[in-house]
């Protein structure tokens, strides 16, 4: 997702900074450009810069920010919509009841997998003789928890 981000922000600043110095050098008409921009020896002339050129672009560019911008805002609101709908949904179970362990099995003691396994069915074996408990599981990892393996 970094990556993403990362390359479609160089590439928006790319393309935003270079077509301004690209329309510049059109055509390798430099001096036109910046006379037809720039104010005339005598004080006349409008003083803006890029001429007629430049305005067409920057309202180009204009409309294709607000364009983005809209589309952006669009897909936000569809993704705050999205995600709020499914928070406020159950997962097709009631887990007001359920308790998660999440423990873990350090040092040379634990090493052979089947270490593990005896400790685990242990801790499982005990916890069901618990009072009040209905059952008892055991799991690499809980569902839709921890990215839901």
């Amino acid at each position: 997702m970094l990556l993403f981000t990362l390359v479609v922000s160089l590439g928006t600043g790319l393309l935003f900074g270079l077509a301004p110095a690209l329309s510049g050098t059109a055509g390798g008409r430099l001096w036109d450009v910046l006379r037809e921009g720039g104010r005339a020896a005598d004080g006349s002339g409008s003083g803006g810069a890029g001429g007629r050129r430049g305005v067409r672009l920057r309202s180009v560019l204009v409309v294709v920010e607000i364009a983005l911008s809209l589309v952006l805002l669009v897909a936000a609101a569809l993704f705050a919509r999205s995600f709020l709908a499914i928070h406020a949904t159950s997962g097709g179970f009631d887990a007001a009841h359920v308790l998660g362990l999440r423990f873990y099995l350090p040092g040379p003691r634990y090493n052979d997998d089947g270490a593990k396994l005896r400790r685990l069915l242990d801790v499982v074996r005990r916890v069901e003789s618990l009072p009040e408990v209905v059952a008892a599981g055991a799991s690499y990892t809980l569902p839709l928890a921890y990215g839901g393996d």
